[in-house]
Formats: structure tokens, sequence, C-alpha cells
């Protein structure tokens, strides 16, 4: 192990000591020590959580069998209950204990995508904030719309979170995940009209014995954007909770409105955003993980008071605040993440369907840098671990970005059972315009079995760079054997440093 090396376990091991004494179990210091290392201005504060594990499970599984639920797809079948087979809602099974487990388990998700079900709302905004919000709603209903204040849907998000004291992030996610790509029934205004269609047909769970077409009309225009109390069985009863829940609106802005109803989509923005705050963020709930399994002991509402039934909601919103996050460039900007401590959490919570379902299968580490070195700056540590079979071939392109100086240096440990292994940089964009050549590091290296290999590679920058220019860098690994079976390789500490 050379100097360099022996330096950055050090740091990492520091940076471990810092959690524990914050806290932090070592399960959970280890790899949150990793993604600080890629994410200095990122800050990880435990929320301890008293009660035993089993305690917990108890509560979110078999007291009530409606909290917990999967969607009924086929590919989430590894999810459901053993036993109860009833149908909950608009189609959702009661989920198993071993899969409450595994979501409810945070050490699952320590990595940077997945860390985002535990990002604090009411962390400060960024700069490009309107730009991450416009991340979110793209290739959706609400990208580019002009709702009825004359506003886009993304700028009401801004204003409303500005106002309130929130993520804007987290309304415009919040919002997608509720009313998905085209937009959901109660974000139409027909609503009436709905209803008395299925009232008309019987179906979609359409029942009541004073309702009539006349009546239901009365819920055409109103709208609820976040599908505040929108629960029952069959859409018929959903979307008529959520109505009603429209109608009534919010009491407190009656003056400011000229009524409390949603009766506009800017009013159901601001009317969810306001009933949110008060009822889940104001009550300690201010992580999307939070308001699925609440388990703050500081909230009046622990164990029963969830937003959400389905329990892979908290990581599918996550997984959208950081895509938000990374396409305005934000990754890298001052986050705070609450993450529960569980005193008596067992080694290991598996996924019960062992990766098989895409959908909730952890993400993958992601082998990339898209902060900026500037000139000056010594040292940016990156830990990567990628561990996974891989066929004979060529690992995906990876992209480094670095600002102009004497070269890239890239250093690290990898492990793998590969008999050749070589890495190659090249740029590839200067400024953001692509780059018809560059100059190409090439490293080759032979390894026996699973010995370690040191990689050391200097790379000179085209030589028109100038102080200030931005290059992106396309980083690939190749590796194979000489008996052309798969093989794992993992990647445990990389350093990329402005010389």
């Amino acid at each position: 192990m050379n100097d360099f090396t022996e330096q950055s376990h050090a740091y990492l091991e520091s940076i471990t000591q810092q959690l524990m004494d914050a806290g932090f179990p070592e399960s959970y210091a280890v790899p949150l020590a990793a993604l600080s290392l890629s994410h200095p201005s990122w800050t990880f504060e435990p929320l301890l959580v008293p009660e035993a594990w089993e305690q917990i499970l108890y509560w979110e599984v078999d007291e009530n069998p409606a909290r917990s639920l999967i969607t009924k797809a086929e590919a989430y079948a590894p999810y459901r209950h053993g036993s109860n087979t009833a149908l909950y809602d608009t189609g959702y099974y009661q989920a198993s204990r071993d899969a409450v487990a595994y979501f409810m388990d945070p050490r699952n998700f320590f990595n940077e995508a997945d860390i985002f079900q535990f990002f604090c709302f009411e962390t400060a905004p960024t700069a490009d904030t309107l730009v991450a919000v416009e991340a979110v709603l793209k290739g959706s209903f609400m990208e580019n719309s002009v709702i009825d204040d004359g506003k886009t849907y993304a700028q009401t998000f801004v204003e409303v979170a500005e106002a309130l004291g929130l993520s804007p992030i987290y309304l415009a996610v919040r919002a997608r995940q509720e009313q998905g790509v085209k937009g959901g029934m109660t974000i139409g205004g027909d609503a009436g009209e709905r209803l008395a269609a299925w009232l008309a047909a019987g179906t979609d769970g359409a029942s009541s014995a004073t309702d009539t077409p006349a009546s239901l009309a009365a819920y055409n225009g109103y709208y609820n954007i976040f599908n505040i109390s929108a629960s029952g069985t069959g859409r018929y009863h959903v979307l008529k909770a959520a109505m009603n829940r429209a109608m009534q609106g919010s009491p407190e802005m009656a003056t400011t409105w000229g009524n409390a109803a949603w009766n506009t989509v800017g009013k159901s923005i601001w009317g969810g955003a306001l009933t949110i705050k008060a009822r889940y963020i104001d009550n300690d709930q201010n992580t999307v993980y939070l308001q699925k399994f609440n388990v703050s002991p500081d909230s009046s509402r622990r164990f029963w008071g969830q937003y959400m039934q389905h329990i892979p909601a908290a990581l599918s919103e996550g997984r959208s605040l950081y895509t938000a996050f990374d396409a305005a460039g934000a990754l890298d900007s001052a986050c705070v993440f609450r993450i529960p401590v569980y005193a008596d959490i067992p080694a290991a919570c598996p996924d019960p369907a062992a990766g098989s379902c895409a959908y909730t299968a952890p993400s993958a580490s992601l082998l990339s840098v898209n902060g900026k070195l500037r000139s000056g700056e010594q040292t940016l540590l990156l830990p990567v671990s990628l561990a996974e079979d891989i066929s004979r071939g060529e690992l995906p392109t990876l992209h480094v970005r670095t600002t102009a100086a004497n070269g890239l240096r890239l250093l690290g440990e990898l492990s793998a059972n590969a008999r050749i292994m070589s890495l190659s940089l090249q740029p590839v964009a200067k400024n953001g315009v692509a780059l018809a050549s560059g100059p190409t590091c090439l490293y080759q290296s032979r390894a026996q079995g699973c010995d370690t290999l040191h990689l050391q590679c200097n790379l000179p920058l085209p030589d028109d760079a100038a102080a200030g220019d931005v290059y992106t860098y396309a980083l690939t690994l190749h590796f194979g054997d000489n008996d052309k079976r798969c093989r794992s390789l993992t990647i445990t500490l990389v350093e990329i440093a402005v010389e």
C-alpha cells in the first residue's frame, strides 16, 4: 500500500469515527463515511429510535393490515403477505414482515441515489432550484404547463415552497409521485363526471344510496394534486374522499382567496403544501422515509400518522429527489439527511425479491464525479463500490469532470478476478462542446486471482487548455479473463486530484 492510499484510508477511518461519535453504529457509519468522502458538504444526522425492532414491525405490519401495502403488479409478488390475500384501496396487497423490514432498514439504501429518501425537506434551497424542479417535472403533464394563475407548475412549486420554508424539489417530486406522468383522477377537474359514470356502470367500487348524477356534478371544478385524504376501497370512494377534502380546502386561506376550497390547481398546490407542512413536516416527519415509516420519537402521530401506505414509496420519491439534484448540478449542495437508528436491528434485512425486482433493488453505486475540481484544490476523494457480475467486455463509459491544470491523476485499489485489467481516460468535451479527439492515457496490468492492483494514471490535458476550462473525460474500464466466465469487479477507493 503506497503513502497516498494509507492517507486515504486514515481519512476514511477518521470520518467513520466522527459518525460513530455522533450516534451512528458501525454498520451505519462505514457506508455513510464513503458517501461523505464523495460529498463533503452532506451532513448525516442520527434519529435514535428507542422501541424494539420487532415491536415496530408489529405496528407496521400486524396491527393494521392496510398500513403497509404493496402494489398488485406481478413484479412485486415477492413482497406480498404470505396469508392475507385481500386487496386494499385501488389494488394493493398487504406487505409481508420481511418486505417491510427490507424497506425500513436504512442500511440497505446507503448509496448516492437512495440516500435521498432521508433528505430533510427543511434543507435550504439550492441556487438552481427552478432548474431542479423543472428536471423533476420533465416528461410529465406538468412540464412547461401554465396553470390558472399564469405561472408554470415549476414556478408555483418554487413560490409556495419558499413561502412555507420547504424544499420545492420535494413538492414537485411529491406531486409527480401522486399524479404520475399523465395526471391522475384528482387533478383533472372532472371528478363529478367520472364518479357519475362509475355509478351508472356500477364499476370501480361505486355504491351509494344517496348519490345521483346531479349531486356528483358538484365535485367538478375541484383539485387535489397531493391526494390529501384520498383513501377508501375502490376508485369511486377514493376519488370522493379526495374531492370532499378539496371542497373543504384550507380555511386559513379563505380571507386571502375569497373562499377556502381548492377550486384551482394553484390553490390545490398551496393548500396541499400547507396541509403537508402542518400535519407532517411540523410534526417531525420531514423526510419521505418518515412520512412512510413514522418512527420519530418527537412526532405526536408516530407509527400511525403515515402519509403513504405503499412500502416502496419513500425509496421511489427519494430517487426522484436525487434525479432532480443531479440534473441541476446540485448534488454537492449542503444537504442534510436524517436517518433513523434502530438499537436492536438485525445484522441484515435482505431483499425478499433478492434483487429480481429492478424497481426496488438498491441503486447501483455510481462511478462518476459530477462536481468540478478547481485549480489549487489538492484532492477530491471518491470512494466507489461496484460489486456485480459482469460478462467479458467493456464497462459503461464513465464521465469525470475536472478543471484545467497540469493533469488528472487516478489512484486506487482494485480487487478483481480478472486476468487483464485496463483503464483508459480521454477528454471528450471542453466547456460542454464535444471534442473530435484528445490525448488518451491507457493503463494495463495483469493480476493473478484476486491480487490487488494499484493504479496510477497521469493524463495531460490538451495543449490549448486554459485556467477555468472544464473538460469532460470518458473513463472506460475493460476487463476479461482467459476462460471467459463472468467475474466480479470491486473498486474500493479512488482519488481524483488536480496537481
